[in-house]
């Protein structure tokens, strides 16, 4: 029994640094780029060179990534709240 949850735990732990870099990925990548490219669109679209429905769709894609971010946060703090369980911990 001590054997499966040191395995249980330790998957957790893997699972827990996944999410972590994950988080970091939408945070300093993912998030950023998009937003990058909606301003230049954004600048395109006042210069009438674009029009209005492209831009709503690269501001839609960007609230899907905000949404996915925020369900990687949550698989994160859950890991983490079974880490700590498992621990016996908080």
């Amino acid at each position: 029994m001590e054997r499966e949850m040191i395995s249980q735990l330790n998957a957790s732990l893997k699972k827990l640094e996944s999410k972590r870099e994950e988080v970091l990925l939408y945070d300093n990548q993912v998030l950023p780029l998009y937003k990058q490219a909606f301003d230049a669109q954004l600048t395109e679209y006042k210069n009438n060179q674009l029009s209005i429905n492209t831009l709503l769709e690269t501001l839609r894609s960007i609230l899907l990534k905000e949404e996915a971010q925020a369900e990687v946060k949550m698989d994160y703090e859950m890991t983490l709240a079974d880490i700590y369980m498992m621990a016996g911990t908080r």
